[in-house]
This record gives structure tokens, sequence and C-alpha cells, in this order.
């Protein structure tokens, strides 16, 4: 998750970041353990100074809706990554993202641009205490490889 806090001039990002450590076997069984923990990272710009960062580790709640989000996100990726070209509309989109209408998708607009086609979707956590905006891209084609997905800051 990335906000802006305009008034501050202070970009926060919170992420979730994992490492596998090997552990020496000492009983049957054991090996590589992976450990997440949840990190703040804060960038400020005060006028007439250099960006100053700060970061921060804290309970894993607080990254659970970014990871949350994160997940939603791979799959909306997925899922326009493999739409054919003539479905490529808000409708269709919408439609591909939330065939059940329990995810939390909403898509903003399609727009196709000479050979690539933008979408911007909403995307809300689970809980649906937070929102992320995110921007689409593929190419206009049936072949949706070469697709990306960005956070933007609005849709």
């Amino acid at each position: 998750m990335i906000t802006y806090d305009a008034s501050r001039r202070e970009f926060t990002a919170t992420a979730a970041k994992s490492a596998q450590y090997d552990e020496k076997a000492i009983v049957p069984g054991g090996g590589p353990v992976e450990v997440t923990r949840c990190f703040v990272f804060t960038y400020i710009h005060r006028t007439g100074q250099a960006w100053t960062s700060q970061i921060s580790e804290r309970h894993d709640d607080v990254c659970r809706p970014g990871t949350d989000i994160g997940g939603m996100v791979s799959l909306a990726l997925t899922r326009i990554s493999n739409m054919h070209a003539e479905d490529l509309s808000r409708a269709g989109v919408q439609k591909a993202l939330n065939p059940t209408g329990r995810r939390s998708y909403d898509v903003k607009s399609v727009v196709g641009k000479g050979e690539t086609v933008t979408v911007f979707v909403l995307v809300s956590s689970a809980e649906g205490a937070v929102d992320q905006c995110y921007r689409f891209t593929r190419p206009a084609g049936d072949d949706g490889q070469g697709s990306a997905a960005v956070p933007a800051s609005s849709c």
C-alpha cells in the first residue's frame, strides 16, 4: 500500500517482506524457515531539503490489507492478460474480475490507445478498510503477454 499526505509532503509504503533462513536440522524434517515481517517505509520531502526516509517494523495486522490487495492485483493481472481483445470494455473487465460479485474490484475506466489498452481499477482489501488504485496495461490484441500492473495515485 502506498499513501500520500499532501499536508506533510509524505509518502508511506506498507509492505510485508519475507526471507528464507537455513536452519540446522536438529530433528528429522528440519530445513529452511521463512520469516515474514511487516515494515512501514516513510519518505518525506520538506521544502528546501533532501528527501528523508524512515523504516519501522509493525505488527503483521498493519500489512494484511496490502497483502490482500497484492494477491487480488496478481489475480486481476492474470485475468486481464487472458481476456479476448473484444471483451476489453469497462463492463467486460468488471465481469472478468468479479464474476460472482464477492471480490472488491471497481473498474473505473478502460481506454485503448494505439497498441495498448489501459485499465484503471480500484482494488479494496478483504475487510474493505483500504483501497488502492492500480493501472493495468496490456497489448491491444488477444495476446496479453507483456501485461503489467502498477499502483496509481488516482483512478
